[in-house]
């Protein structure tokens, strides 16, 4: 079979198998999520009451990010009103650009930094929050804001990424991940390989055009349309990986081949600090944190602690059989290290309420 290593699209948060996965490990249902993002919706709904006592309140969507979930909630009648919020200016302009295509008019976005915004006291009724929490680094500032704005039967929900801070993975973590991408037949990596049975020179000289000279005609297509900043960004990152493939040949370690390579480049971590430096500034820190101002009513791991780094895994793959067998043998060695304690997920589902402060007569 031809090696799929010439494109490299998707993460495991595409895969259906994996979001079965996840929606199994909230809610215990092995039949997976009827919809897309309908994890959060039936799980909430019928978790906390309260929620859908709250259609006709007022939601806030913090780190929104392009506006996917408050405009699923949206379209389920969820609430009235619902502000969403986000510090990318260029997040925000195609999640307004989305909502006016899709005829939504109860959600209003907005661009702000919530390592500092305050908000008006007792305003919400429901806040959610999905995978951007990890980039605030002013925790105690964000869940006390939380506190203040959340009404008293209100709900604050969120699913994070409260893995290692910065990207410093633990070498345990490592070595679950090196040792899970050994065991992924070599048709469904990509990048460099032993040679497959069946692979032509041909694939092999396709696969080598389409890892080369993609970035490169991707580089010069920005540069021809004027953008010099995003030209200059496609030419460093291209100089971040040879620096990194250098420094790894200087180190010795091979990647991808032999029984002892590594797959997984923790090296990698660098230059995602590098391109945005608030990438998991205090991530091991959240579940610690919010307790620290809020009631928690619940936290459930949803895994990721080794799937989510499985890199040149073709995740698109996610109809070929001996995929989809190889995808549950993974997930189950992660929930049976995490159950038994020798890993923590790295993504976290997480169900708060108002702390109601005693005063003392």
């Amino acid at each position: 079979m031809k090696n799929h290593g010439h494109k490299k699209v998707g993460s495991w948060f595409d895969s259906p198998q994996c979001e079965k996965y996840r929606y199994r490990l909230l809610t215990g249902d092995p039949n997976g999520p009827p919809e897309r993002m309908s994890h959060w919706y039936n799980y909430l709904m019928a978790r906390f009451p309260q929620i859908g006592q709250h259609k006709n309140g007022k939601w806030l969507s913090l780190c929104c990010g392009n506006g996917d979930l408050e405009r699923f909630f949206a379209g389920k009648g969820t609430f009235t009103s619902c502000l969403a919020v986000d510090i990318s200016d260029a997040a925000i302009e195609q999640a307004k650009e989305s909502a006016n295509e899709a005829g939504i008019s109860t959600v209003e976005y907005r661009s702000l930094d919530l390592n500092n915004h305050l908000w008006e006291a007792d305003t919400y009724d429901v806040i959610i929050a999905q995978g951007g929490v990890h980039h605030i680094s002013n925790l105690e500032h964000f869940f006390t804001q939380i506190q203040n704005c959340l009404k008293p039967a209100g709900v604050f929900v969120m699913h994070e990424y409260v893995g290692a801070s910065r990207l410093k993975f633990p070498e345990r973590q490592v070595e679950v991940i090196n040792a899970l991408m050994h065991l992924i037949p070599a048709r469904f990596r990509l990048g460099k390989l032993p040679h497959v049975a069946g692979e032509t020179n041909q694939d092999k000289k396709s696969d080598l055009e389409n890892s080369q000279e993609g970035p490169i005609k991707r580089g010069m297509q920005i540069l021809r349309e004027g953008d010099f900043r995003r030209a200059w960004r496609a030419v460093e990152s291209r100089l971040w990986d040879a620096g990194i493939g250098l420094l790894s040949h200087i180190r010795g370690i091979p990647y991808g081949r032999g029984p002892n390579a590594r797959l997984f480049r923790p090296e990698k971590s660098w230059k995602a600090l590098h391109f945005d430096p608030s990438e998991s500034i205090r991530s091991s820190e959240i579940t610690q944190v919010i307790s620290k101002y809020l009631d928690v009513m619940e936290i459930k791991g949803l895994g990721g602690t080794a799937l989510w780094w499985l890199q040149d895994f073709d995740w698109t793959l996610s109809s070929d059989d001996d995929f989809i067998k190889v995808v549950k043998i993974l997930m189950d060695i992660e929930e049976m290290l995490i159950s038994i304690g020798d890993l923590q997920p790295d993504v976290v589902h997480i169900a708060a309420k108002k702390r109601m402060h005693v005063h003392e007569s």
